[in-house]
């Protein structure tokens, strides 16, 4: 049923194309929480929004817009908004609410000032993705989709931390960026051997 809707030709096409596969075998097994993509956000309401806030959205998110506006994915699992319900309310200035996962009030965000989309609980980013993409996976992760091989899992911590490094500017965030890198350095250390 999900793979059957159609998924726009971009950057995100593959984890898009995975989530709704996942989405399908998930109900297949009776498993899945309440799923709901609505229509695409038009170009005419991004440009607009961006407009009116003087802020460009993500390229990475106005690919999944082109995809869904607002959305429900599992349940509690994860939830993203169209535009006119971003929230920049209980987050710094520079972070704009495009969603939240788990269903604890952990909201996904993006930077206004880098476009980087991270996750906000509790006062405080409490997880870098960068691109939407990557929170996408992160989202198949929490449904209860199986982990990579460990080849692939090394890879994919040698290109994050590799990604992050690539984005060290001098800025407030870098301690936190640094402090993750470290951590992931320490665990691809251990898988390495």
């Amino acid at each position: 049923m999900y793979k059957e809707l159609s998924v726009p030709e971009n950057d995100l096409k593959d984890v898009i194309t995975e989530l709704l596969e996942y989405c399908d075998e998930k109900e297949e097994e009776g498993e899945l929480g309440k799923t709901k993509f609505s229509s695409p956000v038009s170009e005419e309401e991004i440009e607009n929004w961006e407009k009116e806030n003087g802020v460009r959205i993500p390229e990475s998110y106005k690919q999944w817009l082109r995809f869904t506006g607002d959305c429900i994915i599992d349940g509690t699992t994860a939830e993203f908004y169209s535009p006119k319900n971003f929230r920049t309310q209980y987050v710094p200035d520079d972070l704009v609410i495009i969603g939240e996962q788990t269903g604890d009030g952990e909201g996904v965000c993006f930077s206004k000032e880098t476009g980087e989309i991270v996750t906000f609980f509790e006062g405080e980013i409490n997880f870098e993705y960068g691109t939407f993409d990557e929170a996408l996976k992160e989202i198949l992760s929490l449904m209860g989709k199986e982990e990579e091989t460990e080849e692939e899992y090394i890879q994919e911590l040698k290109s994050t931390i590799a990604n992050l490094k690539s984005k060290l500017d001098g800025s407030e965030l870098d301690d936190i960026r640094l402090n993750y890198i470290k951590d992931l350095e320490e665990e691809l250390e251990e898988l390495e051997g």
